[in-house]
């Protein structure tokens, strides 16, 4: 699996976590942001010290790079912040979760840095840093 496939795999993921979570009760969503939480901090780590370092060195990709990273920064406050509400407090700030989620997932990277990405990225390239993400990966869960 190539590096942009696996990236798109883990979007799919917490996309239908975020799909449980809008339809459970407050004490499942609770269980399933638990899910989404670690889904997101193992994304958003290995994207920030694979992927997004091997596009830094594409000039074309360093602006949206850089947008992506603050859209991390933005989402890993919100994770922060959901950890002590509950009620509706929680709710709306897991509204606010998916949509930068979302946002980031849909609109940033697979419909403006992607396509770039497979234009500037040999397919051996591509592979070679899926391979990495999914060690990086593998570490990140068994830490």
């Amino acid at each position: 699996m190539d590096a942009l496939e696996l990236l798109e795999e883990d979007h799919a993921k917490v996309k239908k976590l975020f799909e449980q979570a809008e339809e459970a009760d407050q004490k499942e969503q609770r269980a399933i942001f638990m899910q989404i939480k670690t889904e997101l901090e193992i994304h958003t780590q290995i994207e920030e010290s694979v992927f997004y370092p091997a596009m830094q060195r594409y000039n074309e990709l360093k602006d949206m790079v850089a947008e992506s990273l603050e859209e991390h920064n933005k989402v890993k406050t919100l994770l922060k912040e959901m950890d002590g509400l509950s009620g509706d407090d929680f709710e709306d700030k897991l509204e606010e979760l998916i949509d930068n989620v979302e946002h980031h997932a849909e609109d940033g990277e697979e419909s403006k840095m992607f396509p770039k990405v497979r234009e500037l990225v040999s397919a051996a390239e591509l592979d070679k840093l899926g391979a990495q993400l999914q060690a990086a990966k593998g570490q990140r869960k068994a830490s």
